[in-house]
């Protein structure tokens, strides 16, 4: 007959448990099972073990589990065979796997071996079958599969054991499951030498006490939290209004300043409102970011002021800054990859100019006062040539700059620079009065062209010093042009162009329109052309001139105003042409204009704004050195693929661009199938993606470089390397929803576009389908972007654009699409905050922003180095400046307002 304990009991158990000496063992148990299959089971079962039915300042239950202290080097079975020594129970997570384990085993027999020990080991059925005979009370070996044979020799009854082969996932191992807590209240009791019933109880009262505890810990915590928070907000207010305040008058006065220098210089405007944005958003500096990205206006890469000239090397890595003009003299030689100068030794001396030369090998300066020195890249000087000269102008080169030519009034001085030999050719004898004369020197370095500032001829030389011939013009001589095969000179004058050939006349090129202010042969000979006064350019084949065909000009007017400079690339590609206004345009061989470059101050009516211009060999970039003692490098590779055209066979779609791998896919429609190219920011085909027969839907990039394309048809996942995995639709189901990654871009998920919610298929990045259920409320919102209020697509008489406006302000700017029947439009923003639309001939992007108009994240073609004014143009817009000599501008003009700044 069951007698009921008195109420108290389970106190005076909880008090007694509580009490007790600890064992003199070092471990309360030690847990023995197979790893393989039983770490999953026994890491959870372990912790419950250790902190079940203990006050929260109790010390835990001390278990081992050999993987907890496993390391390099130790001897594992001595630590074993100390640990089962230390421990006062054992545990045995019984499995089918464990009656098969050496090392279980091995564990069991050391154990049993040891006097007393086999009364105290619990076995605890996780898999398998313990059988036994209920007429004997013993195990029957013969039908059990979950314990090792060794323990047959040692156990002959039943040993305490738990059956937990019933759980078959982690999310089971919870004391809120009645069985389990059964199964783990047993364990405990036995290692307590408690009764079970009792040792409900002790769980029960150290639950409470815990509980009781946690309240009082979590009350008082949040009475201190709301004591600091009170604190801190009143301490603190005023200084955040302050800042606020500080914040909110510097974004102002910079988002004003962008819009005032927008029409003069676009790329200090666009500084200059990115720097107002970043400190506070606001609609001025938005649409002053907006209005210079889309206007087609470059930004440079680089900026030097205080400039007397400049070059760039051939393969656009440095460039030769030579300054001085107001300020100290200094010569440069810049590492544009890694921003790294190396600075030459002048002294005080004046420099005039510098080039690149011995095909890019060495640096040639020139001083006032005709000294010239040639260095190496790394600042050694080589050589210096001094010359009676007052100063060296308008000096000129051969082909590869091995050779230097520059004139006196009566002279011509030619250096090798080479062999570092000087000598002189005497002019007088050809030319009468004291103007100065002027140079050009052969691609090939074997003659010299000279004529003088107000004569009507020229005269070209051999470099020993003997006159070859007299070139005439009609008028006055405004200057000479090889071509660089050096077998055709082009001398002009301001109406009339004049091309010779062994001192014989070949054409004559009138321009009786306008005045002539530049003429030049292409890089590879095949073209001449000259700019007029009134923005003409006037372009001649020279195949015609040798064949004494009529010389017939194609002719398009570039703008109204005059062009002083033309600069034809070392790829003949494009074109330079340099306005008076210091603004230069950059045309292709389609004579289509692929670049406005803005910045330069604008000239006088009389004299040019631009004084040089030179080309890198890939044509990606640009070098202006101007009057207004400026010299800018100007990036072209990345800015000219914002526009992709179409041609007669392909039709380019954009579809997606990668920020982290700087590459853009373009969906490309040919008669003969679908496929998806891929660029890089610069514009470069990297990879030709196939095997599409119907529409290109998106393009998805992958960390691990795996790209991937999805049409109606299939999914298809190119990995870096190797063959593509091809995941087909099906006729009934085409994949027409929106692919996107999950779970770390572990999944493919295909969502449906009609039905939110809904998804279509999900698939591993191996091409497996996968279950729905794995991946509950994974589908994406389509279009977050498509019912935006401030961005719209219209179309107009004159073209058709995005319209963006602030309804607040009732202000709106207006973007043209450079597209004939823009007819497919999309305005919905990925991740990088870009807009497309696609007409019959291309596909253009434009750049937005989520929360207003435009985002600078994702710009290629802008080194993100210069993004904000250098300490020069900050100083020169007074930024920076002291007012009364007491701080910076900002800070004087809060100082009025009675703010002081605090971040």
């Amino acid at each position: 007959m069951h007698i009921a304990r008195p109420k108290f009991w389970r106190f005076v158990a909880f008090f007694d448990f509580m009490r007790r000496p600890r064992t003199a063992k070092r471990f309360d148990a030690f847990i023995s099972y197979k790893h393989e299959s039983g770490t999953g089971f026994a890491v959870p079962l372990a912790r419950t073990l250790q902190r079940y039915a203990k006050f929260f300042l109790a010390r835990s239950r001390t278990l081992f589990r050999d993987e907890e202290y496993l390391k390099p080097g130790i001897d594992l079975p001595e630590m074993i065979r100390e640990a089962l020594e230390d421990a006062e129970f054992l545990i045995l997570l019984a499995s089918p796997e464990a009656a098969k384990s050496g090392w279980v085993a091995s564990e069991l027999k050391q154990w049993c071996g040891m006097e007393g020990r086999t009364d105290k080991l619990i076995i605890v059925l996780t898999e398998g079958k313990i059988a036994t005979d209920a007429t004997r009370g013993k195990i029957a070996w013969d039908e059990t599969t979950a314990l090792p044979l060794v323990l047959r020799e040692y156990v002959s009854a039943v040993p305490y054991y738990v059956d937990l082969s019933w759980t078959d996932r982690p999310s089971q191992f919870n004391l809120q499951d009645p069985r389990f807590k059964s199964a783990v209240n047993a364990i405990v009791a036995r290692l307590e030498n408690v009764e079970p019933h009792a040792m409900l109880g002790i769980q029960a009262d150290a639950y409470r006490k815990n509980r009781r505890l946690g309240v009082a810990s979590a009350c008082l915590i949040s009475v201190l939290m709301l004591l600091a928070g009170l604190f801190a907000w009143t301490t603190s207010v005023a200084n955040r209004n302050l800042v606020d305040a500080n914040q909110r008058l510097r974004a102002s006065l910079i988002a004003a300043l962008s819009e005032s220098v927008a029409a003069r210089d676009p790329t200090v405007a666009f500084r200059l409102a990115q720097e107002a944005q970043a400190i506070q958003p606001s609609f001025t500096s938005a649409k002053t970011l907006f209005r210079t990205y889309n206007s087609n206006a470059l930004f440079y890469e680089e900026l030097y002021r205080d400039v007397a000239d400049a070059d760039l090397s051939a393969d656009g890595r440095h460039v030769l800054v030579v300054t001085g003009v107001f300020e100290t003299p200094t010569a440069r030689l810049i590492d544009l990859g890694i921003h790294r100068e190396v600075k030459l030794d002048i002294g005080d001396e004046k420099q005039v100019g510098g080039r690149f030369v011995n095909k890019d090998s060495r640096v040639l300066t020139w001083s006032s006062t005709g000294r010239l020195s040639l260095w190496e890249l790394n600042g050694t000087k080589v050589a210096d040539m001094q010359t009676s000269m007052d100063e060296l102008s308008r000096p000129d080169f051969d082909a590869s700059r091995d050779v230097v030519v520059g004139a006196r009034f009566d002279k011509i001085d030619v250096w090798d620079l080479q062999q570092l030999e000087h000598r002189e050719i005497d002019v007088a004898k050809a030319n009468q009065g004291q103007a100065r004369v002027f140079v050009a020197c052969s691609p090939s370095g074997n003659e010299v062209a000279e004529y003088r500032y107000d004569g009507t001829s020229a005269a070209v030389w051999s470099m020993k010093g003997e006159l070859k011939y007299t070139l005439s013009a009609a008028g006055e001589l405004k200057g000479i042009a090889y071509s660089p095969k050096g077998d055709l000179i082009a001398v002009y004058s301001a109406n009339q162009v004049t091309i010779w050939k062994d001192g014989q006349s070949l054409a004559i090129l009138d321009s009786a329109n306008s005045e002539i202010t530049s003429a030049a042969f292409t890089a590879n000979s095949v073209r001449f052309m000259m700019t007029r006064l009134n923005g003409e350019v006037a372009i001649y084949e020279v195949a015609n001139f040798d064949a004494g065909k009529d010389p017939v000009a194609t002719v398009f007017r570039e703008s109204p105003r005059a062009i002083d400079v033309l600069a034809p690339s070392r790829t003949s590609k494009m074109v330079a042409l340099g306005h008076r206004t210091g603004i230069v345009s950059v045309y292709g061989q389609d004579r289509t204009l692929q670049f406005t470059l803005v910045g330069h101050s604008a000239g006088d009516g009389l004299n040019n704004a631009l004084e040089r211009v030179a080309w890198s060999t890939d044509d990606s970039k640009l070098l202006t050195v101007a009057r207004d003692q400026t010299a800018r490098v100007w990036s072209l590779g990345s800015a000219r693929f914002r526009f992709v055209r179409n041609s007669s066979e392909i039709n380019h779609s954009l579809v997606s661009m990668d920020r982290r791998s700087q590459q853009i896919a373009f969906g490309v429609n040919r008669k003969t199938g679908k496929s998806v190219e891929i660029y890089d920011f610069d514009g470069n085909l990297r990879r030709a993606l196939g095997s599409h027969t119907s529409f290109i839907r998106s393009v998805l990039f992958a960390r691990n470089g795996s790209i991937v394309t999805h049409s109606n048809d299939r999914m298809q996942i190119w990995p870096a390397n190797g063959d593509p995995i091809v995941i087909p639709s099906s006729p009934e189901h085409s994949f027409t929803g929106q692919l996107s990654f999950a779970e770390d871009e572990k999944l493919l998920v295909l969502n449906d576009v009609f039905q939110k919610g809904k998804l279509q298929g999900i698939w591993t990045m191996q091409g497996e389908p996968v279950e729905q259920s794995v991946l509950a409320g994974a589908a994406v919102a389509v279009d977050k972007a498509s019912s935006r209020s401030d961005v719209n697509w219209i179309r107009t008489d004159t073209g058709s654009g995005f319209v963006v406006y602030d309804q607040t302000k009732s202000d709106q700017v207006f973007v043209g699409a450079s597209l004939d029947g823009a007819n497919v439009v999309s305005k919905r923003l990925d991740e990088l905050g870009y807009a497309h639309a696609e007409g019959d001939n291309g596909v253009e992007w434009f750049l937005f922003d989520a929360d207003r108009i435009i985002s600078l994240e994702g710009r290629p073609e802008v080194d993100s180095l210069i993004w904000r004014p250098d300490a020069v143009e900050r100083n020169k817009l007074g930024l920076d400046q002291n007012r009364q000599g007491t701080g910076p501008f900002w800070e004087t003009v809060l100082a009025s307002f009675g703010i002081r700044r605090t971040d």
